[in-house]
């Protein structure tokens, strides 16, 4: 899993400036999301963890037109959230937990669209 999540970082290093990144994990990881945040403060960008629907709503309007970023959406927002940033975004998932299927897969890449 180490591996995984530094492939991760190193793909949000090399892409930061080209467009934003929605980064689902089945399961919070507070160290990888560390890693992300510290990366986001490099790079002079957002950084945000949406786990409430509340939250959800407000930074859905916040960060409508954002072109670069990271937002790390809890798992139960792979499907419904109609999540639009001002660039479409690269989708990636962390099934950390083993449990995550094909169709929620889908449904979660299916986030990176503006449209």
């Amino acid at each position: 899993m180490e591996v995984l999540k530094e492939k991760l970082c190193k793909k949000v290093e090399h892409n930061f400036n080209k467009h934003p990144f929605i980064v689902f994990m089945a399961v919070a990881d507070h160290d990888l999301e560390k890693r992300l945040e510290s990366l986001c403060k490099e790079f002079n960008g957002p950084f945000k963890v949406i786990d409430t629907d509340c939250q959800a709503a407000i930074d859905q309007f916040t960060y409508s037109n954002s072109v670069k970023g990271v937002f790390v959406l809890k798992r139960d927002f792979g499907r419904g959230l109609d999540w639009k940033l001002g660039k479409d975004a690269e989708v990636l998932i962390l099934g950390n937990d083993n449990t995550l299927t094909s169709s929620e897969a889908i449904q979660m890449v299916g986030r990176s669209s503006r449209s």
